[in-house]
């Protein structure tokens, strides 16, 4: 398989989480370009602030739901507000450790969320998503 130039964003306060996506991206040459914020609003504010440089801005965000002061769902909210000013359609992935139904529907309320993925995610949806 060859390296992807697939630019990567992943949202979650976890560090031990987005060092796995990370080393798991990197491992199967999924991603060399990998982004990563363990604060909601700063990624709001990146995303933002480069939303008409397209060689900045990421392919894919895997966004975490749980996360203090904005979570997902607050980020989706903030997020739609500039969604259409950005200079590249990015796919975004919810991740959730809930199993919880209702976060799933709430996820299909947004047009943005590619999918709403149940955390732990394994090496193999992980290349799915990339397929």
């Amino acid at each position: 398989m060859s390296k992807s130039s697939n630019r990567v964003c992943i949202i979650d306060d976890d560090r031990i989480y987005r060092f796995t996506i990370d080393r798991y991206l990197k491992m199967h040459e999924l991603s060399d370009q990998i982004i990563e914020f363990s604060d909601a609003e700063d990624a709001l504010n990146f995303l933002e602030s480069n939303r008409k440089n397209r060689t900045i801005l990421p392919d894919i965000i895997f966004l975490d739901v749980n996360m203090p002061i904005i979570d997902g769902w607050k980020f989706m909210l903030k997020y739609q507000q500039f969604s259409k000013e950005l200079s590249k359609p990015i796919r975004i992935y919810m991740f959730s450790s809930s199993i919880d139904t209702r976060d799933k529907d709430r996820a299909n309320d947004f047009p943005e969320i590619s999918d709403f993925i149940v955390k732990p995610i394994s090496e193999q949806k992980l290349k799915e998503l990339f397929n």
